[in-house]
């Protein structure tokens, strides 16, 4: 009787560390939250390549019935010495559509320019008329392969 109630108790423990390893989106942000999908993310690039994309999600936590337009601005867009761009924004600014919650825009990096370890700064403002708005900002480490 004793190993029944061992089990039954381990099985209350796991899934009562399911429940609360299971995270929902909503409650990480604020309500009226638009920006980006996360604050920070690592990228991997080929030293060998010309150039390459790399997808950033802009998502909104809420539908509206309006389309809400962003601006996408990046503070890295020479190397620490002034040389060469190394990431180009593909879009300024993108709009998520009325009716959904997200939109993926890309942005463009030429690894031959890429100093080891350098990190992009992403900033993504909203371009409407709420003083709740705020910017969004988003840190990619680039790391070679």
């Amino acid at each position: 009787m004793e190993k029944f109630y061992q089990k039954v108790v381990m099985a209350l423990v796991i899934l009562s560390c399911l429940g609360a390893c299971k995270s929902n989106n909503k409650n990480n942000y604020p309500t009226d939250y638009v920006g980006f999908e996360r604050a920070q993310q690592e990228y991997t690039y080929n030293k060998a390549m010309q150039e390459e994309t790399l997808d950033i999600k802009v998502i909104a936590i809420e539908k509206s019935k309006e389309d809400r337009i962003v601006k996408l601005s990046s503070s890295a867009t020479k190397t620490p010495g002034g040389e060469s761009v190394f990431v180009k924004l593909t879009e300024e600014q993108v709009i998520i559509k009325a009716g959904k919650k997200s939109v993926t825009t890309q942005i463009k990096l030429y690894p031959k320019h890429i100093i080891k370890g350098t990190f992009v700064h992403l900033i993504c403002t909203p371009q409407w008329k709420d003083k709740n708005a705020q910017p969004s900002k988003l840190s990619i480490r680039l790391m070679p392969k």
